[in-house]
């Protein structure tokens, strides 16, 4: 009897055991665990949309004005030109260079005013150039230094003289004279920059080119004189300008009229007389352009003939001995025409002062 009660006893406290052992590993008795609060949210940052691009011209712009697309650019839209963007927003151009560049403004803008379409005018071709050509002249481009051209100002519709300086010497004399003179009086300037567009840009430095409208002649006698001399432009007064202008439409209107409706040698001067012969010559294929013309032209006395050689005949008797030639008293002489920026004596670029030549050595 004793030894069963021992035997239960002692299987109730191997129980007892197991099961505080099981309800320690189990953690049911244990204190809840502190949960620990969820983290506060992040504060939520707006972003504002990046501001309109727009496109700008960096010049200024008058009605009639072709913008050069190397003046256009693309810049965001300013805080103080968001209230008129956003009352117009359809009227702005796509910001695209190619959007405005060679178009023709209609109205005048300042410099780096975002552009909308009502202020350009419909895209069109410019006026090709045998348009603005009168009938019987043709066109020339000369690229001249904006010291040679009145500093570069000259503009398209602008009347120009055409000057020469060359170096004058003779055959017979080795000295030179530089003597000016002028080619072409009132020449109209049809285009400028070797472009048909009409762009208004800050003068250039190195050669601008300007296109200038002459009768053939003229042309050719350029052609000649800016190989042997330094050509410059002389632009006439608003006063002559309008005189020509005239002048230039009637001869438009009618094509018919005579190759001299507009002058280019001043009226009823020899010039102008001989001029529509030698516009004749040119159409018969007979022009030649040379040393000649532009002695005309510098009001050079004209070269002395060459007395040709005397040659006899020597006799002894009655038979022949042979002949003697005697040289002429004036072998006459050529004028030379040479470029006073030739090499040698060449101005610094974009300068016409021509340096001095250094004295000889000992």
């Amino acid at each position: 009897m004793r030894g069963s009660l021992l035997a239960v006893v002692a299987i109730a406290v191997v129980l007892g055991l197991g099961v505080v052992a099981l309800v320690r590993t189990m953690g049911w008795l244990s204190p809840p665990a502190a949960v620990a609060p969820p983290p506060a949210p992040a504060p939520v940052v707006v972003v504002p949309p990046p501001p309109p691009q727009v496109v700008v011209y960096n010049l200024h712009l008058t009605p009639g004005d072709s913008l050069d697309g190397q003046y256009v650019s693309v810049r965001p839209l300013r805080a103080d030109e968001l209230k008129e963007y956003d009352a117009n927003k359809a009227d702005y151009l796509p910001p695209s260079r190619a959007t405005a560049a060679f178009r023709y403004a209609a109205k005048s803008v300042v410099a780096d005013t975002p552009l909308k379409a009502s202020d350009l005018a419909a895209v069109k071709r410019p006026e090709p150039l045998a348009a603005r050509l009168a009938p019987g002249t043709r066109a020339i481009d000369l690229g001249l230094p904006k010291e040679l051209a009145a500093g570069g100002l000259i503009a398209t519709g602008d009347w120009v003289d055409v000057l020469v300086l060359t170096d004058v010497a003779r055959t017979d004399s080795p000295a030179k004279v530089p003597q000016i003179g002028v080619l072409v009086q009132s020449a109209p300037v049809i285009a400028k920059r070797s472009s048909l567009f009409t762009i208004f840009a800050p003068p250039q430095d190195g050669l601008i080119g300007h296109t200038l409208a002459v009768n053939p002649y003229r042309a050719a006698l350029l052609d000649y004189a800016r190989s042997v001399g330094t050509l410059s432009l002389s632009p006439v007064s608003a006063a002559q300008k309008q005189r020509l202008d005239d002048l230039r439409a009637r001869a438009m209107e009618e094509p018919t009229k005579t190759l001299l409706a507009i002058p280019f040698a001043e009226p009823g001067s020899p010039e102008y007389r001989e001029e529509q012969d030698r516009i004749a010559k040119y159409a018969r294929g007979e022009l030649s352009v040379g040393r000649a013309d532009l002695a005309r032209v510098l009001q050079l006395a004209p070269p002395a003939p060459k007395t040709p050689a005397v040659q006899i005949e020597l006799f002894r008797g009655t038979a022949r001995a042979g002949n003697a030639t005697f040289s002429p008293a004036d072998p006459g002489f050529e004028y030379v025409f040479s470029s006073p920026t030739g090499p040698g004596n060449a101005p610094a670029p974009g300068t016409t002062v021509r340096p001095v030549a250094a004295p000889p050595k000992n």
